[in-house]
């Protein structure tokens, strides 16, 4: 009895080293690959105002592809504009509007073939508006188009499925 009891038990306890050693691998946190880590060092210099940061995660050339306007009311330049501008242009629109504003990327897909690379990502945005101090949550995703550089990864292009939504600082129609 005590043979089948000292077996059964070293049985489980083998289980439970597994089960631990693999929770404890899962729970690491996650290092993004250098064609990831470029899209998360654009979010977070974007969430910290930080136009140089942002702007050399960049190609030269890159494209900003605009399908619909974010805003109601606002329509976009084109199908494309220049990616550095673009964005250079909304840092100043989103940090003057609000009192605090948080943006975070969650990498949810991400091919390499070469030097090319396509990464989507969950974007979370939370804003708390300085005119009418309600606060605002936006959830969406973002396709990046990453190549590969002397300099290291760079974002070539990005796309977003971003809803048109209305302007709470605009008056009622």
């Amino acid at each position: 009895m005590t043979k089948y009891v000292h077996r059964l038990l070293g049985s489980w306890g083998l289980m439970a080293g597994v089960l631990i050693a693999g929770l404890l691998v899962a729970s690491l946190s996650y290092a993004a690959a250098p064609h990831e880590q470029v899209v998360l060092d654009f979010n977070a210099a974007f969430a910290n105002e930080d136009e140089e940061g942002l702007i050399n995660t960049m190609v030269d050339g890159g494209v900003q592809f605009t399908i619909k306007s974010a805003h109601a009311g606002v329509d976009p330049k084109g199908l494309t504009e220049n990616l550095p501008e673009y964005w250079s242009g909304i840092i100043p629109v989103i940090f003057k509007m609000t009192r605090s504003y948080t943006r975070t990327a969650n990498i949810i897909d991400s091919r390499v073939e070469g030097d090319i690379a396509t990464i989507w990502a969950d974007i979370e945005t939370h804003s708390v508006r300085i005119l009418i101090g309600t606060e605002k949550r936006q959830s969406f995703k973002e396709a990046y188009f990453v190549i590969r550089t002397d300099q290291g990864w760079k974002i070539a292009a990005i796309m977003d499925t971003r809803e048109t939504t209305k302007l709470e600082d605009q008056p009622a129609e």
